[in-house]
């Protein structure tokens, strides 16, 4: 299934998705979470922030591109 976030440029999307993945990770759902971003989303500080996170606490089913 697909859930679809209409958040501008501001680089919401990718920390939509991070709560989506982590969200089915503690629910011991074993499924990936693909996220598309454009080119000025990702020059965001919230995307910097999302992935500092996801790094930090070893999400790995959260695929961005």
């Amino acid at each position: 299934s697909a859930i679809r976030v209409a958040s501008g440029s501001l680089g919401q999307r990718f920390a939509v998705a991070l709560g989506v993945s982590l969200t089915q990770y503690r629910n011991y759902e074993n499924r990936s979470v693909y996220s598309l971003h454009g080119e000025c989303a990702l020059q965001e500080g919230q995307i910097y922030e999302a992935v500092t996170y996801a790094v930090a606490n070893t999400v790995d089913n959260s695929i961005s591109t």
